[in-house]
């Protein structure tokens, strides 16, 4: 919603559910790769209370939002 300026559409979430779904089952199984995504952040931490797979599922997330061209293209 802050992202775009709007409300999703219900077929919107429904994508956005999905790839969450995808995403969690990815870096479940790849613990390396989430803290690859995560970077910085983790290692500032020092993977201190912080759910790695979580974080690195709402990066995949925030990172296919902000590519979309309603994003980028603001008109």
């Amino acid at each position: 919603q802050a992202a775009l300026a709007r409300n999703p559409l219900k077929e919107e979430l429904v994508i956005v559910r999905k790839l969450l779904g995808q995403q969690q089952k990815i870096f479940e199984g790849n613990n390396e790769a989430a803290i690859k995504a995560v970077g910085n952040y983790y290692r500032s931490n020092g993977g201190q209370n912080i759910d790695v797979v979580e974080q690195a599922v709402w990066v995949a997330v925030c990172r296919t939002v902000f590519n979309l061209d309603e994003f980028i293209m603001r008109e």
